[in-house]
């Protein structure tokens, strides 16, 4: 009821800060809903935020925003609207195959880490490199080559934490703990306000 109150009030804000309110008001409210267990109500609030934003021009812009929240589930709605709405968005796909890789789905992780690869030549660099870390991680299964693409993306990106974040979890699963900490203490430093960095290094 507070989240509907503030979308009410929303006009009283000024312009160019109306529509970024907004989707953080639609996105707790969707939230709110899936805690709730309503995963209906909660789906059809996070599609009609990527038809909103298809038509605005800022599907990208919306879906990097979710994508650096770190892939809730509950956001998966949006992106499987997003690439409906754009069949090349790569970007998408890698956050779905992340997304169901964290919910040990690992057959739709393969998959959307596939589409994600083909489409990798008409991305950016930061992406393309994003791409290829997750189709060895979840496809290939050569830990080798994604991690040489983790760090191709660390030193490239300083600022981000997500390549640091994924070589703490490679260095774990295989057994090298000292750099996984490293790396993990890394993550932390570049992004303190993320969860995933603080439950990698515990970890």
């Amino acid at each position: 009821s507070i989240l509907e109150h503030a979308r009410e009030l929303l006009p009283k804000v000024a312009a160019e800060r109306r529509q970024e309110l907004d989707d953080q008001t639609l996105e707790r409210i969707a939230n709110a809903y899936y805690a709730l267990g309503d995963m209906e109500r909660s789906a059809r609030i996070y599609q009609s935020m990527a038809m909103t934003a298809a038509e605005s021009g800022r599907l990208t812009a919306r879906a990097d925003a979710l994508i650096r929240l770190g892939h809730p589930a509950e956001s998966i709605p949006f992106f499987l609207r997003a690439v409906e709405l754009e069949p090349n968005f790569a970007a998408a796909y890698t956050a779905l195959s992340r997304i169901y890789s964290n919910l040990g789905e690992a057959e739709q992780a393969t998959d959307y880490a596939k589409l994600a690869y083909a489409r990798r030549e008409q991305v950016s660099e930061r992406e393309r490199l994003s791409i290829t870390y997750q189709y060895h991680y979840e496809v290939t299964g050569d830990q080798v080559l994604a991690t040489q693409s983790l760090e191709e993306w660390k030193n490239a990106f300083p600022e981000d934490f997500r390549p640091v974040n994924s070589l703490a979890l490679i260095h774990n699963f295989l057994g090298r703990f000292e750099r996984a900490i490293e790396e993990g203490h890394e993550a932390v430093k570049r992004n303190p306000t993320h969860g995933y960095p603080y439950s990698n290094l515990a970890h």
